[in-house]
């Protein structure tokens, strides 16, 4: 596959020298010919030395707190909380979403834990919204050694809620499974938006969320059904009654106008609430559907709008809709800016970070924004500021034993907010010759070597290049499902043109931390430099995306990358001198890919002639699997991976993020059928459903042909 006319910048002159009788190659080669044969010879016949173009150290943080890893050497699948008992300041505990709770010391080189409350047989975790989501302690732990889990139960189909009283038989060591209690079990009509947050308030009694039920738009209307357990705040008595009481303050204790349990209601899908330790103030992130997350303060018998309105907007209907007796978000964040999925916080009140003190903390699970939010004591007015970013895949944040934050990734591990201590920010490369990675010229440095999927990632018909450079003494694996492990220092990059014209280059960089982040470089006017953009920009009508969008496709569960697969690579590349090499082969000749990797074949692109469902699966997988993928950050079900089979994929099933109008339960795809394919509505169209959700104006006329063409050629969908 040829690289356009980026290709002709990699024809740099080559130094050799001889040692011990061999050629060391100190630099790229023109062209290397044999006299005898003519045979051309790769443009690149050794690894390039690469002293420069590495990851640079990652910007410091502009405000007072950053965070640093802690507990470096623990990773957990599936986790959504991270909770220290009370009175214990020893030790943490974790709940993973299969099930499983497990506990260790409080130990920076901790490297073992152990299992607390094993329940993996009664959860059901299906589905990404699905599984054991939240513990509480009871306030007197020190004595009853109780828990309350909020977990689903039940088959794929047919998921149900249950919170459950557990307890220790071992004085706390352990949790019993044979002492379950259920206090609630109740059908879920869908298999998202189980919301699952508990805690309990200053009042003693426990606090329990719940979202609107699933699939999108609120079709029960439970949001605004008081008498429905979905879309509400619950607030139970578990210290009387039998399972419980209900607290006579309740706003519907009488059950005649609401649900007895229910505290407050409209709510879509809480994804975490808290309590401030000092004014006991609730506080809530509920995720939005396709435009805006709120943070909202919760009081007794409080409406919260949904699904009247998401967020500050009108929902149903989009305009016009009665707000009388609403309560509106304290914060807003739109998806158009970049935010995804909300995780609420904390408000902060420890000591390190002094100006943080009173402030909600929160973040945002697909961006890894993490912000703060003051209120004004004389206006009450509101002031949002981001801390830090490249928090990717926040399931969790809580506060320790002494008041300082902890952040909890899904699979990542646990992050800290720490003071920033830095008195001066250090420069961050501020042109492209500063990166190392190019020469004065803006023109890329030897040790960038070129590559090009076989199936690229739609971006608005712009022409794209890329480049990957590997620190010295270090090398790429590859891990068990064909993707690229780049190591710690290296940087890709991706250079866009429109119209022959330069409009971007963009680093992704994997800092020594070992995340993944993005820094786009603008060009300008008269295309002779590029400069870094500290946020979001436009070029020409190029849009450059912030550099926490560029986390949203760029995710942890993606790997931080994307393209770099084997069957992606599988195909041979025309390199500048004219020479063809099959690119898995180039980098293992070039002693930068380790192990002799498979040839799995290539990915089919969208215009060749590969079978149309290959093709159109393949569409699929590129443009959506970074986030449709089993704990990926996608909302739904959705697997689109290709090595996925269709019946597996969840395509056939009813679309659980809203049917856009083709009638309720109308499904992903629909055999024969494109036109009323919830897909294609995604796809195909502009607007706030618009799938991918970014990095993208135009839709793909020749990719979503193919798409349509195969779901028009299927007889049956399995």
């Amino acid at each position: 596959m040829l690289v356009r006319s980026f290709a002709a910048l990699l024809l740099i002159g080559c130094q050799t020298k001889v040692v011990d009788g061999d050629t060391d190659v100190l630099a790229d080669t023109d062209t290397v010919a044999n006299p005898d044969t003519d045979v051309v010879g790769p443009a690149l016949t050794a690894r390039p030395a690469n002293a420069t173009c590495v990851a640079p150290a990652r910007p410091p943080s502009l405000t007072d707190a950053t965070t640093v890893r802690v507990f470096p050497n623990l990773k957990f699948d599936a986790a959504v909380q991270v909770i220290q008992p009370p009175d214990d300041p020893t030790v943490f505990w974790v709940v993973r979403q299969n099930g499983l709770i497990v506990r260790f010391d409080n130990d920076p080189n901790v490297s073992t834990t152990t299992d607390v409350l094993d329940i993996v047989g009664l959860v059901n975790d299906t589905s990404n919204e699905l599984g054991l989501l939240s513990i509480a302690f009871h306030p007197d732990w020190a004595n009853n050694h109780e828990i309350f889990a909020s977990f689903n139960t039940g088959t794929a189909g047919a998921p149900r809620s249950r919170v459950s009283r557990f307890r220790s038989t071992d004085g706390g060591a352990t949790i019993d499974p044979t002492t379950e209690e259920v206090l609630l079990n109740f059908a879920q009509p869908y298999t998202n938006h189980n919301g699952g947050s508990t805690a309990f308030g200053p009042d003693g009694f426990l606090y329990l969320g719940f979202g609107d039920g699933g699939l999108a738009g609120d079709p029960l209307e439970s949001g605004q059904d008081r008498h429905s357990l979905l879309g509400k705040i619950l607030r139970i008595d578990v210290d009387h009654g039998a399972p419980y009481a209900i607290p006579s303050d309740n706003p519907f204790a009488d059950g005649v106008d609401g649900a007895p349990e229910v505290w407050a209601y409209g709510i879509r899908n809480p994804w975490r609430f808290s309590f401030d330790p000092v004014d006991g103030t609730l506080w809530l992130g509920d995720v939005g559907q396709d435009a805006v997350e709120e943070i909202d303060r919760v009081s007794r018998g409080g409406n919260y709008g949904w699904n009247t309105m998401e967020g500050d907007r009108c929902y149903d209907p989009r305009t016009g809709c009665d707000r009388a007796g609403l309560i509106l978000p304290v914060e807003t964040m739109l998806h158009s800016d970049g935010h995804y999925s909300v995780t609420g916080g904390v408000v902060y009140r420890g000591t390190a970070i002094p100006s943080l003190v009173g402030k909600y903390v929160w973040g945002d699970y697909g961006s890894g924004q993490i912000w703060s939010l003051e209120s004004d004591p004389i206006t009450g007015a509101e002031t949002k500021s981001e801390l830090v970013s490249g928090v990717a895949s926040v399931t969790h944040i809580g506060a320790d034993a002494e008041g300082e934050l902890l952040l909890l990734t899904r699979n990542q591990g646990i992050r800290k907010l720490v003071p920033n201590g830095v008195s001066a920010p250090e420069a961050f490369p501020a042109t492209l010759p500063e990166t190392g990675c190019f020469d004065a010229d803006n023109q890329p440095l030897p040790m960038l070597i070129p590559y090009a999927p076989n199936h690229p990632f739609w971006s608005d018909g712009a022409e794209k290049a890329r480049w990957l450079s590997v620190p010295d003494g270090k090398t790429i694996s590859v891990d068990a499902t064909g993707h690229l492990v780049l190591p710690k220092g290296a940087v890709l990059v991706k250079q866009f043109e429109v119209d022959g014209q330069r409009v971007e280059t963009r680093l992704m960089v994997r800092h020594e931390d070992g995340d993944w982040a993005g820094y786009s470089y603008a060009w300008n006017d008269a295309r002779t430099q590029a400069t870094l953009l500290p946020g979001s920009g436009l070029v020409d009508g190029w849009s450059i995306p912030s550099r926490s969008g560029c986390l949203r496709c760029h995710n942890a569960t993606a790997g931080g990358t994307l393209g770099l697969t084997l069957d992606q690579l599988d195909v041979e590349r025309t390199q500048s001198n004219g020479y063809v090499e099959n690119q898995i082969d180039e980098l293992v000749r070039l002693g930068l890919l380790r192990g002799a990797p498979t040839h799995p074949g290539a990915l089919p692109p969208v215009d060749g002639d590969a079978p149309l469902e290959a093709r159109a699966r393949a569409w699929l997988a590129v443009n959506c699997a970074m986030c449709h993928v089993p704990q990926g950050t996608a909302n739904g079900d959705l697997d689109l991976r290709v090595t996925t089979s269709l019946a597996d994929s969840g395509l056939c099933g009813p679309a659980d993020q809203g049917d856009l109008g083709l009638g309720a339960g109308a499904p992903v795809i629909r055999a024969g059928d494109a036109a009323r394919s919830v897909l294609m509505k995604r796809i195909g169209e502009l607007g706030a459903y618009h799938m991918p959700p970014l990095a993208t104006a135009q839709v793909d006329e020749v990719g979503v042909g193919v798409v349509a063409a195969w779901i028009n050629g299927l007889r049956t969908c399995p």
